[in-house]
């Protein structure tokens, strides 16, 4: 006999004030991925198919590279002798590498080529930029200075430069993008050729600056040793002094013009001495420097070729990345609305969670597949039970039903000699009419004498298929009247009793629940071995539990990937009654896939 726990009821109405523990374990981490496939496939194209989009039109791009040796050792303005320093200076040759990065050689390549008239430089094509073109159409252009043009283009100038040092050495990599291969050749060398020429110019100016400081040391001297010179001629003149005179003239002692006339001749000597010597060794400099050149160490190690491959956009890289961050995404969003939907899609799931029993799980089965009218049939016709193997939904779904039907018998060979079996489910639409019809089908043909009542007096789905016209039914049963007149035989061993015209002041939780209802059902076990019914959805209506009384076993049915485990729980918890007297839970409509899992 199945065992039902008697606590279950308990259990279901606590468990709905707990905490929802989801448990991943590598099973269920692979369940995830397989159910929400489809889900993980289109996050994969939303992200594959852009990035498709963007290698096959963007232009492609090129990098060129020259390798250059820095000028990390500046000679000196003059050339003076002494023990090189052998020393690597790691400031200065950052220093020289941000002199490579630096405007003023952007803006010397920009104006030596002209790129400042270059589309590829100064347009912006950037969807922003384009919006904003949009607004003033209509208006006339501006035409932008030189200026103008030579900033736009020395800012797209410094993202397509991007210069390295090379390990720990003096060499340094240019390496130039362009959309044009010759181009950013070109325009590498130009940056190399472009620093050497700085440097050449620093060092000039360096001598420059320093030869006007001599030169106006040169004429400070001597403008003093001229006005020295002077102040002893006007001096001698004044006094009447001349060679070989040892008069003292105005009266004024011999001596204190003597100790005058001496500090004026020291000063005028020593004035010449310095202007004359400080001339000599500038004399001597011009004459160095016109014989040498300046010179750097700067120098071209390696001059850029044109690239045969482009460098941008790397193709496999970005279809790469994009199936990893789609995959990444539609992992994320699988795990997020797996958890947040919690849908029924396992037995053990179901019996891990609310401790009850699955006892089947049907297929799905596809109605063109066997009839186009009339309720869906899941049992083949002169079709072997050795079916099974195949991979048919349909012979699955059949040997699932026989699955359930075994549970029942197993439950009615401990009981009473007929059992009535409630067939609901927590919301329509799940098949639990499809799964009731096919049981009693099932149970006929095993050769017990079945009715199939249609307890869904909502929708009547079951009267309108099988008995499409208007006859006696339930309520008329209920009623008093004779069972032959309202009870339809459908096949050998099959009877069916249904229901259509309800009367308007009457509600159908108030027809089901009614003591007539029990009577007729009490009456009717003793004709047969086995009446199912097939009930309304738990959650949608009053009537299952309104019924409940009548009823001595109930099964519920839930949709696999579409029912959710809230619902389930609250269908549990809705009606003692309804889980005292639990069977099991059918899980229907399970994915061909899924079925052999």
């Amino acid at each position: 006999m199945l065992h039902v726990p008697t606590d279950l009821a308990r259990h279901a109405i606590e468990i709905r004030g707990q905490p929802s523990r989801v448990h991943w374990s590598l099973g269920d981490i692979r369940d995830v991925i397989v159910w929400r496939r489809r889900l993980i496939f289109w996050a994969v194209i939303a992200v594959l198919v852009p990035a498709v989009i963007y290698v096959a039109t963007a232009a492609p791009k090129y990098t060129a590279t020259t390798e250059l040796m820095t000028d990390t050792k500046r000679s000196p303005a003059y050339g003076t002798a002494g023990t090189p320093d052998t020393s690597v200076d790691m400031v200065v040759v950052e220093s020289q590498i941000e002199t490579l990065k630096s405007e003023k050689i952007a803006l010397a390549v920009i104006d030596k080529l002209r790129l400042w008239q270059d589309p590829e430089f100064i347009s912006k094509s950037s969807p922003l930029s384009y919006i904003i073109g949009l607004f003033h159409a209509s208006g006339a252009k501006k035409e932008k200075s030189k200026d103008v043009k030579r900033q736009i283009a020395a800012g797209a100038f410094r993202r397509a430069l991007q210069v390295e040092r090379q390990g720990r050495s003096y060499v340094a990599e240019i390496s130039f993008t362009s959309t044009d291969p010759k181009k950013a050749a070109t325009i590498a060398n130009a940056i190399a050729e472009a620093y050497i020429v700085d440097q050449l110019g620093a060092k000039l100016q360096i001598a420059q600056r320093s030869s006007d400081w001599v030169d106006a040391r040169v004429r400070k001297l001597h403008d003093r040793m001229t006005d020295a010179a002077k102040a002893l001629a006007d001096f001698k003149s004044i006094n009447g002094i001349s060679a070989g005179s040892d008069e003292a003239p105005n009266g004024i002692s011999q001596a204190v013009l003597d100790q005058r006339l001496q500090e004026l001749e020291s000063a005028a000597q020593t004035a010449r001495t310095t202007y004359e010597t400080f001339l000599n060794r500038y004399t001597q400099s011009v004459e160095i420097q016109q014989q040498a050149f300046p010179v750097t160490e700067a120098r071209v190690l390696a001059d850029a070729s044109p690239p045969l491959s482009k460098s941008a956009p790397n193709t496999g890289l970005i279809l790469l990345l994009a199936l990893v961050a789609g995959g990444t995404l539609g992992l994320i969003a699988a795990f997020a609305r797996e958890y947040m939907d919690r849908l029924v899609r396992s037995p053990r799931q179901v019996a891990r969670e609310f401790r009850v029993r699955v006892i089947g799980t049907i297929p799905k089965v596809r109605r063109r597949a066997i009839l186009s009218r009339g309720p869906l049939r899941l049992i083949e016709d002169h079709k072997p039970a050795i079916s099974f193997g195949g991979t048919r939904p349909l012979a699955l779904a059949g040997e699932s039903l026989r699955g359930i039907k075994v549970a029942l018998d197993r439950h009615a060979a401990a009981g009473d000699r007929c059992h009535v079996i409630g067939i609901t489910s927590p919301r329509s639409g799940v098949g639990k009419t499809t799964l009731a019809y096919n049981l009693a089908l099932l149970s006929a043909r095993s050769g017990a004498r079945t009715l199939l009542i249609d307890g869904d007096l909502r929708s009547s789905m079951l009267t309108r298929n099988l008995t499409p016209r208007t006859r006696p039914g339930l309520l008329s049963l209920m009623t008093g009247h004779d069972s032959s007149e309202c009870i339809h035989e459908h096949q050998p061993s099959l009877h069916f009793l249904g229901e259509t015209a309800i009367p308007k002041d009457q509600h159908p939780s108030e027809i089901l629940g009614s003591a007539a209802m029990v009577a007729s059902v009490e009456a009717l076990k003793h004709n047969y071995d086995a009446i199912i019914i097939d009930l309304p959805s738990l959650l949608d209506c009053v009537d299952v539990r309104a019924a409940a009384a009548a009823i001595g076993l109930f099964v519920i049915v839930s949709e696999w990937g579409r029912s959710s485990m809230e619902d389930l729980d609250r269908a549990l918890a809705s009606s003692d009654i309804v889980i005292e007297r639990l069977l099991g839970v059918v899980i229907n409509k399970v994915a061909a896939a899924e079925v052999g899992r």
